[in-house]
């Protein structure tokens, strides 16, 4: 840069950059949802520092002079794009029409006697996933790909899947094209409680169950000497000598009182009562 005075002419001792405006010749794709990646092509888009889809402002990344990656914002409608830089303001001559995603919802329940989890992944991805217990739901796109998991609790066994579009073993494909529901079944575990007694000579008894929960059916030895309980369930024993005999002891129990013996079902188990002459 040069300024010339009566007294003479001065000269800087740098460089004055001239920076060209930018310009827009293209971006792909030319439409797209909230959320979709944009590639812009053009000119000058070194600095770059807006860009805006019909002046909305978005997210964006000068991957090179030529290049710029940006996202469609929330709130941004069919228009123009405009890239900003040092040098000034290009705006494309054509508009970037912003579609309107279309959200159907899929409905998870459980079914059956046992618990578990359900979760979800999808294709292409979803910032809301299932997640549950019981019975929920979320929204995804129309046409996603969505992935369940059934994961049994302890003490339950995953059973089935039913509303799928296909099935591989605990997992569960379904194709978004309309509102969706699946159903995954969980099957409580039951194990069995086996009594056995033992006698010196003539001793001999009975041994009899309750349990908490409450079981249609119990031991009852004499005829019934082992039954199968849902997991968890805690049993009580009671022994019970004939006459002329006695009840000597319990093995296999989790705790004993007197003639009761009482056993926690989570494996299948098995106790002895010895009765005396």
């Amino acid at each position: 840069m040069s300024a010339t005075t009566a007294g003479g002419t001065a000269t800087s001792s740098s460089a004055f950059t001239v920076v060209s405006p930018p310009t827009i010749t293209g971006f792909s794709p030319t439409s797209g949802s909230v959320g979709t990646s944009v590639t812009i092509s053009g000119t000058n888009f070194t600095g770059a520092t807006s860009v805006t889809f019909n002046s909305v402002s978005a997210s964006f990344t000068a991957t090179s002079a030529a290049e710029i990656q940006a996202t469609v914002p929330g709130g941004a409608t069919t228009g123009p794009l405009s890239v900003t830089t040092p040098g000034g303001t290009a705006t494309s001559t054509s508009n970037f029409t912003v579609t309107v995603t279309v959200k159907v919802t899929l409905t998870a329940a459980k079914a059956g006697t046992g618990s578990g989890t359900m979760t979800s992944s999808s294709n292409p991805a979803s910032l809301n996933q299932i997640n549950c217990g019981a019975t929920c739901s979320a929204s995804y796109e129309s046409g996603s790909v969505v992935t369940l998991t059934a994961t049994p609790a302890t003490g339950s066994d995953f059973t089935s899947w039913s509303g799928c579009d296909t099935v591989s073993g605990a997992t569960c494909t379904v194709t978004m094209s309309a509102a969706r529901s699946v159903t995954a079944t969980f099957t409580v575990q039951r194990f069995t409680l086996t009594v056995q007694k033992t006698r010196l000579q003539t001793g001999n008894g009975t041994v009899t169950s309750s349990s908490n929960p409450p079981s249609a059916n119990q031991i009852s030895c004499g005829p019934n000497c082992s039954w199968s309980y849902k997991y968890g369930t805690v049993v009580t024993l009671t022994a019970k000598p004939d006459t002329l005999s006695l009840f000597n002891s319990w093995s296999g129990c989790d705790s004993v009182s007197g003639t009761t013996c009482t056993v926690t079902i989570r494996s299948a188990r098995s106790v002895t009562a010895s009765f005396l002459p």
